[in-house]
């Protein structure tokens, strides 16, 4: 397989990597908030970016184990940015939603917490698969 081809699975792979996160970041916005259509007003919804985010980390450093920390940076910023930017100026466009409501403090503060907890769980599960890769492959194919 050349080059051009592995780069551009792997490119593709944490692309949908990147979109089920901000897709998740939304629906975690339906998750927290208290009022309207569609919300479900709980207070740990941030519980569910943890087996989320862990998988993101297991997919990510399964494909970029040599580039992990360009490859993180730039999925989860990709995450965030699409989550909490794009999406809510699409809403405001599309459905004439308030910018307030899109950039709030309550939006705000439940996009936090659930992007601080699944970086938390992303983080010690890049972590912990990192070195388990590492102990795989000094241990050799016999052990």
């Amino acid at each position: 397989m050349d080059w051009q081809r592995l780069i551009a699975g792997r490119l593709f792979q944490t692309g949908l990597v990147a979109a089920g996160l901000a897709m998740a970041i939304h629906l975690d916005w339906h998750l927290a908030r208290h009022h309207g259509r569609w919300s479900a007003g709980w207070a740990h919804h941030w519980v569910v970016a943890l087996p989320l985010f862990a998988a993101a980390a297991w997919i990510l450093v399964r494909r970029w184990p040599d580039r992990i920390v360009p490859a993180s940076l730039a999925t989860l910023g990709a995450a965030a940015v699409l989550g909490q930017v794009v999406e809510p100026l699409m809403e405001s466009l599309a459905f004439g939603a308030p910018i307030a409501q899109g950039f709030g403090a309550e939006r705000l503060h439940a996009f936090f917490q659930f992007f601080g907890a699944g970086l938390l769980a992303y983080v010690v599960a890049a972590w912990w698969l990192a070195r388990r890769a590492r102990a795989d492959a000094t241990a050799g194919p016999d052990a």
